[in-house]
C-alpha cells in the first residue's frame, strides 16, 4: 500500500518505541485506491494517553483497530483518488459511517463510505449496477 526507502528512514531514540518500529521522513501511496486516515486515543496500561494517527490500506486495517481494547477511534477520513470523487485532485472527507452493501441480483459486494458533508462513495466504484441493494452498517463515527 505504502511505499518507503531506506534513504527516508530516522532514527528512532532508545525508549521511544517498543523493537520493530520504523519512522520515515517520506512514504508513497503508488496505488490509485483510496486510503483510511485514522485518528485514535491510545491508553496504555498505566492509564497513559497517546495521540496516534494511523494511515491504512483498508477495511481489514480498521478492524484491527477497532478491535484493540486499548485504542479509540475518534475520527476516519477517507482519501480518495480523483476518479473516485470527480474533483481532478486527491482529497480527504471525513466519514461519518461505512456500510457493505450487496447488491440483491448479482451478489456483487460493495464498501459504502457516508461522508459528513453528504457524500458517498462505493468501493468498487461502479456506475453500472442499477438495481436493488441491502445495506449493513459496519462502522459509525
Amino acid at each position: 500500500m505504502f511505499l518507503t526507502h531506506t534513504k527516508d528512514e530516522v532514527p528512532i531514540h532508545p525508549g521511544i518505541c517498543s523493537d520493530g518500529w520504523h519512522a520515515w521522513d517520506c512514504i508513497i501511496n503508488d496505488l490509485n485506491r483510496f486510503w483510511l486516515h485514522v485518528a485514535t486515543v491510545l491508553t496504555n496500561k498505566n492509564g497513559d494517553v497517546q495521540l496516534r494517527m494511523f494511515m491504512i490500506g483498508g477495511m481489514e486495517e480498521l478492524n484491527g483497530l477497532a478491535s484493540n481494547p486499548h485504542l479509540t477511534i475518534k475520527e476516519v477520513g477517507l482519501v480518495t483518488p480523483d476518479h473516485m470523487n470527480g474533483s481532478g485532485y486527491w482529497a480527504m472527507e471525513t466519514v461519518n459511517e461505512i456500510a457493505q452493501s450487496v447488491h440483491l441480483e448479482t451478489g456483487m459486494e460493495y464498501v459504502v463510505f457516508k461522508m459528513k458533508n453528504g457524500n458517498s462513495y462505493r468501493y468498487p466504484p461502479t456506475t453500472t449496477e442499477n438495481g436493488e441493494y441491502r445495506e449493513s452498517v459496519l462502522f459509525k463515527f
